[in-house]
């Protein structure tokens, strides 16, 4: 994962409230909702929305998550609902249907040992199976309207935080076509493996953008729907294939604007034993996936919990799978690389061609065909494996 650096996010996270929150008259929706709730628990939950607005839409990752922690703790009721019905109701759910299928072969065992003198085990049991499915029913029923009510107040919140008008709005200055064209994220952040460009529409309406995940997802988390540091360009599949609705709150995952797997995660070669130096350089030109295997190991000496966040994403995102089924062949060509352009060769470049190459890292990046800086890694795809490699082969 690349980071999303930009020294002017706080100026543009700001112009966003101003343009698009307050200019179309998304803060005013906010007041009124407040006021008229009628409910007194999600009312204060609205006031203090709207008492925080600013913070809502311009927060860093590292506010928003407070934020979030501090809804949790003052409103714990209105969050279970939003963020964990649905999951705790499939749960009952699977778990009423258990219960079922043991009444149903408790009820089974009581008709087979009628007359047998034995029945009265069964029917004990039996009975333990009814008062538990009473039980889990119950439970049912409780879920059920926790997920009514989370479902009310989403629907409450969509036209206030109003996503699919910032999604669709196509004007200067505000909306999705103008987040994606001001911050240049010209590569998925999260793969590193698929470019995004932005393309403002044209006269007959045609332009492209990248997707936008919501890195707390507006399903579970519906106020943070049009949040600035929330959403994130991103190529589709990790957006929709990948990550989906995934809650990153109750399982922490690293933000692209407040980091990278830059100084986290590295991407190394693991070759395999059973194979000699020849079969590891035959593998750019004969399909060997055996050969050798891509791994994304944490870096030593670093921040463990900023490292586990990292893995978290790592695993969302299936790179590890990902790097292995399909470049596989990109680093076939940097082995060749590191066997035929050794120091001599670039030495060589660099002498004969001293006005094309004034320095060695000049010439790594016309052999290695990518950015190596990590200040450059989020400029074309696939610079992280790069960038990493030509350090571990030592190129």
């Amino acid at each position: 994962m690349i980071q999303i650096e930009r020294t002017y996010l706080s100026k543009l996270a700001m112009q966003h409230y101003e343009k698009f929150f307050v200019g179309k008259g998304y803060a005013e929706l906010l007041q009124a909702l407040a006021k008229g709730e009628k409910d007194p628990l999600v009312k204060s939950f609205y006031e203090e929305l709207n008492r925080r607005q600013i913070m809502l839409i311009t927060g860093t990752p590292e506010e928003l998550r407070h934020l979030l922690d501090d809804l949790f703790h003052r409103f714990p009721e209105v969050m279970e609902r939003l963020v964990r019905s649905k999951a705790n109701l499939h749960a009952v759910k699977q778990n009423l249907k258990k219960i079922k299928q043991k009444r149903y072969r408790a009820e089974s065992n009581v008709r087979k040992r009628l007359g047998s003198g034995q029945e009265d085990s069964a029917l004990e049991r039996l009975e333990n199976c009814r008062n538990a499915l009473r039980e889990a029913e119950l439970a049912a029923e409780v879920a059920e309207h926790d997920v009514k009510i989370a479902d009310l107040i989403r629907r409450q919140l969509a036209p206030v935080f109003d996503y699919g008008r910032f999604s669709a709005l196509k004007e200067p200055g505000v909306g999705a076509y103008a987040f994606a064209e001001a911050l240049q994220v010209n590569v998925c952040p999260y793969c590193n493996r698929q470019y995004t460009f932005t393309i403002m529409p044209q006269g007959d309406g045609r332009g492209m953008r990248p997707q936008v995940d919501h890195f707390y997802a507006k399903s579970l988390f519906p106020f943070l729907a049009v949040s600035f540091f929330n959403l994130i360009p991103c190529c589709s599949i990790c957006n929709t294939v990948l990550k989906g609705t995934k809650d990153f709150y109750t399982t922490p995952h690293l933000n692209p604007y407040e980091g990278g797997f830059e100084q986290l995660l590295a991407f190394s070669v693991e070759f395999n034993a059973d194979y000699a130096e020849e079969d590891w350089l035959k593998t750019w030109f004969v399909h060997n996936p055996e050969a050798f295997e891509l791994k994304l190991r944490a870096v030593h000496g670093v921040d463990p919990e900023a490292v586990k966040k990292a893995t978290e994403n790592k695993e969302t995102f299936l790179l590890e799978k990902i790097y292995n089924d399909c470049h596989k062949d990109y680093v076939s060509e940097m082995l060749i690389s590191r066997y035929v352009y050794n120091d001599t060769m670039i030495k060589m470049l660099m002498d004969t061609f001293n006005d094309l190459f004034p320095s060695r890292e000049s010439v790594l990046r016309l052999l290695a065909g990518n950015y190596l800086g990590l200040q450059d890694q989020g400029k074309r795809v696939l610079a992280k494996l790069t960038s990493d490699l030509v350090r571990e082969f030592k190129i």
